[in-house]
């Protein structure tokens, strides 16, 4: 499981958490299902979960970098 590191700005690694978290809550209303999110949340604390979501998200938002132009 990966974490998030300390490197960088403090200020977007707080709202992804916290919009992880927010996406966890959501989850945990619905009923109980087979993604991978939900998986995770039944072997792992939830705090762990939201790192890890957190993480997925920078992942997928970051731009890839281009190859020599």
């Amino acid at each position: 499981m990966g974490k998030i590191s300390k490197m960088g700005n403090r200020y977007i690694r707080r709202l992804l958490y916290l919009g992880a978290m927010g996406v966890i809550a959501s989850r945990r209303r619905r009923p109980a299902g087979v993604d991978w999110l939900w998986q995770l949340l039944e072997r792992k604390p939830v705090k762990l979960v939201a790192i890890a979501l957190a993480n997925r998200t920078a992942r997928s938002a970051r731009p890839e970098p281009s190859g020599p132009c």
